[in-house]
């Protein structure tokens, strides 16, 4: 029995050590898949992977996506982007397996993996019938990268960060550029299709027009923060340092758009 015991404690010790090291290996993966491309392009501050051969045509997307984020106080010019082209990959598999496959891109650390099919001609990213522009996919997910190059790892990650319309909203309202020539009558119309067309939870999705989608609380936080941004004069640093709730703030632009 005591033999018995013995070899026992052994092999599950062995199987132990093998389920640590092939889980680092997932995280390793994750966090460093290049090797898991077979082409790289290197443009700017950029670094694109793919298991397909990659065209200049993606340049044009990734000048307009750095134009993007380089109007965000987030911007530091030096920051290096990998981008990995990962739909039908093994990669894109594992990820799906340890981090959930319902998004269309990621981003962690520096990483921003485009989990879905991409026309590059097209300037598309495309997801059951859903078309995005790529240069927006990019560009949001630059700023998940950013918001964790400026604010640390611990403030921004899945187990703890900001309320999600603060997280997401201010990618969106970076990658949909709506701050460049937004005046306040835009966002007044922008609030009312807004009232007039969201779905019942905050999770569901919006309906832009025929072609595009965006979950719910994405545009919503866009919408927030473009006004504490855009009338209310706030930092993206001072909206994540306001206690107010979600209710408050949202309040406070309901009183601002029936002035």
């Amino acid at each position: 029995m005591k033999l018995f015991n013995k070899r026992f404690r052994k092999i599950m010790s062995r199987l132990a050590i093998l389920m640590i090291l092939g889980l680092t290996a997932l995280i390793v993966l994750i966090l460093q898949p290049q090797l898991m491309f077979g082409k790289q392009m290197d443009y700017r501050t950029v670094s694109i992977y793919a298991n397909e051969d990659i065209t200049a045509e993606i340049e044009p997307i990734l000048d307009s996506a750095i134009s993007l984020i380089a109007q965000s106080e987030l911007y530091d010019p030096d920051y290096h982007f990998d981008v990995f082209l990962a739909h039908n990959t093994t990669y894109n598999v594992l990820d799906s397996r340890l981090m959930g496959s319902w998004a269309a891109a990621r981003a962690i650390d520096n990483n921003i993996t485009i989990k879905v099919k991409t026309d590059v001609r097209k300037r598309l990213a495309i997801l059951e019938g859903n078309q995005l522009e790529l240069t927006y996919v990019i560009a949001h997910e630059m700023i998940h990268c950013l918001q964790n190059h400026v604010f640390g790892k611990w403030a921004f990650n899945p187990l703890n960060h900001p309320p999600m319309w603060k997280m997401e909203g201010y990618p969106e309202y970076i990658g949909r550029a709506r701050f460049a020539s937004m005046d306040s009558s835009e966002l007044r119309e922008e609030v009312a299709f807004y009232l007039q067309h969201r779905p019942s939870h905050e999770l569901d999705l919006l309906r832009l027009d025929d072609e595009h989608l965006t979950p719910n609380i994405y545009f919503k936080g866009k919408l927030m923060v473009e006004f504490l941004i855009e009338i209310k004069g706030l930092t993206y640093a001072e909206i994540l340092d306001d206690e107010r709730t979600e209710q408050e703030v949202w309040k406070d632009m309901m009183n601002w758009c029936h002035r």
